[in-house]
């Protein structure tokens, strides 16, 4: 089992890297496609779509991984001062729910995926499904995280979490 955890947590990992390097190349995208533009060139019609396909599968890819550090963005300042106790149950509760919303995403956007014909035509012909693939891939993924941060009661933490538990310890 260890060394299925440690294969799933080499996979998000994985695709946080694909997920940091696609937000690399969007942005020198961004910057070529503004580039040509000022030096007096027309710019070319794919770098639009291109930036809007790669940002959608980089978020999905690298939110996992994100989740799993607990490294998301967190209004903690009244869930700090709940004792470690009721804070853990907190993100139990929290963390369930989390997980059966992302289930019913995944669904969903499967059965998008699914039934998605023809193709999506914009600067470039691409299959439709593979523009909603991403989207019950990515959220099994975190349907997966808040699964295991309910297990463990660990959604909360950062330094205001730090802060008051030291300060309750003092």
């Amino acid at each position: 089992m260890k060394a299925l955890v440690v294969l799933y947590d080499r996979l998000l990992a994985g695709l946080a890297l694909v997920s940091a390097l696609a937000f690399g190349a969007v942005a020198f995208i961004i910057v070529y496609e503004v580039s040509a533009r000022w030096l007096g060139f027309r710019p070319p019609v794919w770098p639009e779509a291109i930036s809007e396909y790669t940002m959608l599968y980089a978020t999905l890819l690298g939110a996992p991984w994100i989740l799993n550090r607990a490294e998301h963005v967190q209004v903690t300042t009244l869930v700090a001062m709940f004792p470690r106790a009721r804070r853990a149950a907190l993100s139990r509760a929290m963390s369930a729910t989390g997980m059966v919303v992302c289930l019913v995403v995944a669904w969903y956007g499967l059965q998008v995926t699914l039934n998605a014909q023809g193709l999506e035509i914009r600067s470039f012909e691409m299959p439709k499904w593979l523009l909603y693939a991403p989207v019950p891939f990515g959220f099994f993924l975190l349907a997966i995280e808040f699964f295991r941060h309910t297990l463990h009661g660990t959604l909360f933490a950062g330094e205001e979490i730090e802060y008051y538990d030291k300060r309750r310890e003092a």
